[in-house]
Order: structure tokens, then C-alpha cells, then sequence
């Protein structure tokens, strides 16, 4: 049933490649659109706080971090209990999240939709990459730094890579299409 309700609205976006490939192993007409986070755009007159924020990563990385760097870090979580709060206040929380993001020098993270924001943010993101993580983030990893949590001490946190560019692209077609509804 699912199947035939997905061919009957195709063509589908899929926003990573997994997903792409189901969809088209099982003859529905798809295409990759990408994830909405890359299309946020910055907020305007938010602090720069020169902090590494490290979201979701192990005590270890934590620790590897604060000895690796001269920066103050910052340990966040992104394992809340939403459901004890209203939906608007959900939406501040996330603003005030995403606006800490901006304003740091670096976030480290284990998580895509920490990852793909601070791109789109135009802030300088490391991703640690685990083994237990879903098949899905593979279709990220060329959008992004990353290193495998036990070669984290070859980076260098007082000096930031860039973002790579090439998320851009997907996130104006992503747009475009997303406006075009």
C-alpha cells in the first residue's frame, strides 16, 4: 500500500542516498533533494563567543579536546525531553541552540542534524564519525570534516578547517524546490 501511495504522489525527494536507493529498488520514481537544515539561514546580531562546543560526543572526546585546545569548551546535549514542553517553547529552545552554534568558533558533534545546520550557519563543524551511527549519515560525510573519534587528536581546535563549499549547491536546489510548493 505504502508503495503504490508513493508512486501515486512521485517523483519523491529523498534526503540521503539510503533512502534514494529503496525508493528506486522498488520502482518509485525519486531523486535526492538533500535535508532541510543546509537551507537555514544565519541569525542576525548574534555574538561571537569564540567557544568549541562539543554536542553529543563522548567524555573522551570531551577530554582529548580541552587538552588539545586554548578555547573554553562547551558540552551540550541534544537529548532532551521535549515533551514536557509546549511547541513554542520547543521552537525557542531550538533558536537559542542554533544561535549558541553560530556564535562559536567550532562545534564538534556526532550528529547530523547538529552537523548540517552549522553549514548551513556558516560555522566551522567537525563531524565524529562512530561505528554504531545509521547508514544514512554516509551521504553527508563529503559535505563535511570529519574524523573517526580515535584520530581526534590530528585536529587542529585553536584553527578551525573551513566548511567545505559543495553543500551549497544542494541547498539551492533544495530551496528552489521547497519554494516552488
Amino acid at each position: 500500500y505504502g508503495a503504490e501511495w508513493l508512486k501515486k504522489w512521485s517523483p519523491i525527494g529523498a534526503r540521503d542516498y539510503h533512502t534514494l536507493h529503496l525508493l528506486q529498488d522498488n520502482k518509485i520514481s525519486s531523486f535526492f533533494t538533500g535535508c532541510l537544515t543546509m537551507t537555514l539561514k544565519k541569525f542576525e546580531n548574534v555574538m561571537h563567543h569564540d567557544f568549541v562546543i562539543a554536542v553529543d560526543v563522548s567524555d573522551a572526546v570531551v577530554d582529548r579536546i580541552k587538552i588539545k585546545t586554548k578555547k573554553n569548551v562547551m558540552v551540550r546535549t541534544h537529548k532532551l525531553k521535549m515533551d514536557k514542553y509546549t511547541i513554542d517553547e520547543r521552537m525557542h529552545l531550538v533558536e537559542e541552540r542554533l544561535k549558541e552554534y553560530q556564535g562559536a568558533s567550532l562545534v564538534v558533534t556526532t550528529r547530523l542534524h547538529v552537523a548540517l545546520p552549522c553549514l548551513a550557519l556558516g560555522v566551522p563543524v567537525l563531524f565524529i564519525k562512530t561505528f554504531n551511527e545509521n547508514i544514512r549519515i554516509d551521504t553527508y560525510l563529503e559535505y563535511l570534516h570529519w574524523v573517526l573519534e580515535e584520530d581526534i587528536d590530528n585536529y587542529d581546535f585553536d584553527n578551525p578547517l573551513e566548511n567545505k563549499e559543495l553543500f551549497k549547491k544542494v541547498a539551492q536546489d533544495l530551496e528552489k524546490l521547497s519554494c516552488s510548493f
